[in-house]
């Protein structure tokens, strides 16, 4: 990223604020549409992304589909759980990837740690737009890392993933 900053005065490179306020997920989808459907093996309780169960008997994804379609799908492919061995799945919900985080004195303000960087630069344009002076090329390069809650059928139910 230093050596395409570097490499011309039309670009800046920033490092936002990595949590973000409600009103920028809401308004991005992503408080919505940023979740992954999961399923828990009704023996052994152990999550899953149903979209990875699926893999081999529906190679063309899950995208789109309905909750109870893809509960449907998961009863019919007959997809083992990987730990026990059970055929009996719950229900699917949606699984948030946003990690939240409350704050303001009362703590009834909310936000979120940023699910990827592409924002911050949404973000920044103005900024960037006053300080470039209103001219063209412009570019923002944006440095620093995107947090992820991803399901994994480990020992806990979730882990983190920041890059």
């Amino acid at each position: 990223t230093e050596w395409m900053v570097r490499s011309s005065d039309d670009f800046y490179l920033i490092e936002p604020a990595e949590m973000l306020p409600e009103p920028v997920v809401r308004a991005s989808g992503h408080l919505e549409n940023f979740t992954d459907p999961e399923v828990s093996c009704a023996d052994c309780r152990t999550a899953y992304r149903a979209d990875t169960l699926l893999e081999a008997s529906r190679p063309e994804g899950i995208d789109g589909l309905a909750p109870g379609e893809i509960g449907r799908l998961v009863q019919e492919s007959g997809v083992r759980c990987p730990r026990c061995g059970g055929r009996h799945w719950t229900v699917p919900r949606p699984f948030n990837l946003m990690f939240s985080v409350d704050f303001g004195a009362t703590g009834d303000e909310k936000a979120y740690l940023r699910p990827e960087t592409a924002q911050s630069s949404y973000l920044a344009f103005a900024r960037m737009w006053d300080v470039g002076r209103h001219a063209l090329p412009l570019g923002i390069a944006v440095i620093g890392r995107a947090y992820r809650n991803e399901i994994a059928p480990r020992q806990v139910l979730f882990r983190s993933r920041a890059f």
